[in-house]
């Protein structure tokens, strides 16, 4: 996975996130209704901004540079995020989801990032899977098999977010992704996750959730129901489907985002998979232009390739 295709999916992360948070929280008639095409100002928020989705996964590529356990390195990294705005263009942490939160906050009171995660069945939002980005890059530097690399980035999703449901969307956008960067086709990428063994990691109820995904089954816009929630089983089937139904980077960013409810991580995890496929310089120069802090993004790319 070399530098460009990074600096890309990167990017398409941040673009996306920041398109969308004028919408976050909105319902999907509302948002067609605002016509997002660009990138607009939220209240007190500037246009360019993004929000936390990306905040955390430029935490997590900060500890990825860093020397030390990595896993305490991130857990830090977010505590800083989180206490004095690390990370974020406003100076402090913004739209923080409440697994993210108590995960940051059961590390500060235990230093264990064995046991800092949420684990309950109600606790499986978007919060892993909006930052696991970097991770996967992470992960297909270690020379280890395929199992001990989905093994592997479980844990770094087990950090905020432990219960299956949670490691699973995570397992399926990383082999989406790696499909897409290997092939440059979308439908060779789907046949791959729709056809992978994840019986060797989950169970049958977990996998079951699935099934929408697994079936091919994401064709209709109705049947998409990251319209009312940010559960992460709608929101990697929100994804997938703008993916699928689109050919370019703002094609797909825009049907993500005009999804609805937590439009920011719809437009970030769906811009993190187009800015990978159809590369940087698909992104309009208009949203790279307005795009806050781009030095930020920039400086951690430059050294995660160094390190």
């Amino acid at each position: 996975m070399d530098k460009k295709i990074f600096k890309g999916a990167l990017y398409g992360l941040a673009i996306g996130d920041a398109l969308g948070v004028p919408a976050e929280f909105k319902y999907r008639d509302d948002v067609r209704d605002m016509n997002i095409t660009e990138m607009i100002n939220r209240g007190g928020i500037p246009k360019g901004t993004w929000s936390d989705d990306t905040c955390m996964a430029l935490a997590t590529l900060d500890a990825y540079t860093k020397k030390g356990d990595v896993y305490k390195n991130i857990m830090e990294n977010y505590i800083d995020w989180l206490a004095n705005g690390k990370y974020s263009p406003l100076g402090y942490a913004y739209g923080t989801g409440s697994c993210c939160y108590k995960a940051i906050t059961n590390y500060m009171r235990n230093n264990d990032v064995k046991t800092c995660g949420c684990t309950g069945v109600r606790e499986n939002g978007n919060g892993s899977l909006m930052r696991i980005l970097p991770s996967c890059f992470y992960v297909n530097r270690l020379d280890v098999d395929l199992d001990e690399k989905i093994k592997t980035l479980e844990t770094f999703t087990s950090l905020t977010h432990a219960h299956p449901i949670s490691l699973m969307a995570d397992v399926i956008y990383y082999l989406f992704l790696n499909k897409l960067i290997e092939t440059k086709d979308k439908e060779a990428a789907f046949d791959y996750i729709i056809n992978f063994n994840y019986n060797k990691y989950f169970d049958s109820e977990t996998i079951n959730i699935y099934s929408n995904i697994l079936t091919h089954d994401l064709l209709k816009l109705d049947d998409i129901e990251s319209k009312k929630n940010g559960y992460v089983v709608y929101t990697i089937e929100g994804v997938l489907f703008s993916i699928m139904k689109n050919d370019n980077f703002k094609d797909s960013v825009l049907c993500a985002i005009n999804l609805g409810f937590d439009s920011d991580t719809l437009g970030a995890i769906t811009g993190s998979l187009a800015g990978a496929l159809y590369g940087y310089n698909d992104i309009p120069k208009s949203w790279i232009k307005d795009l806050r802090w781009k030095e930020l993004l920039d400086d951690l790319i430059n050294k995660f390739y160094k390190c």
